[in-house]
């Protein structure tokens, strides 16, 4: 990793458990949701994230199009890969009873 890059997008202590796409999928969702990636964070280019996590940028690519698809993530052509606007709100969503105050 070079310096100054954040260490949250490196590979978990223990390394990846399961099928390794959905592993790095999962991570970069807990990442999301938790508010460790905040909306509108860009992310390391493909190539960058997939040697950090030490994974093939096939298994990056199909980790990121799987969040993209979920609204957590979106691309932006000739910019890059950001977590959506409207990421944060979805996790909170989630804990809302209806009527509560």
């Amino acid at each position: 990793m070079q310096k100054g890059r954040s260490r949250l997008l490196e590979l978990p202590e223990g390394g990846w458990q399961g099928p390794v796409h959905q592993a790095v999928t999962s991570h970069i969702r807990r990442l999301i949701l938790s508010g460790a990636l905040t909306p509108g964070a860009r992310l390391p280019a493909q190539r960058v994230l997939a040697s950090d996590l030490r994974v093939s940028r096939n298994t990056v690519t199909t980790a990121l199009q799987q969040l993209i698809s979920e609204g957590l993530l979106e691309a932006r052509v000739g910019s890059g890969t950001y977590v959506a606007l409207d990421a944060a709100p979805k996790a909170h969503l989630k804990n809302v009873t209806i009527g509560a105050i």
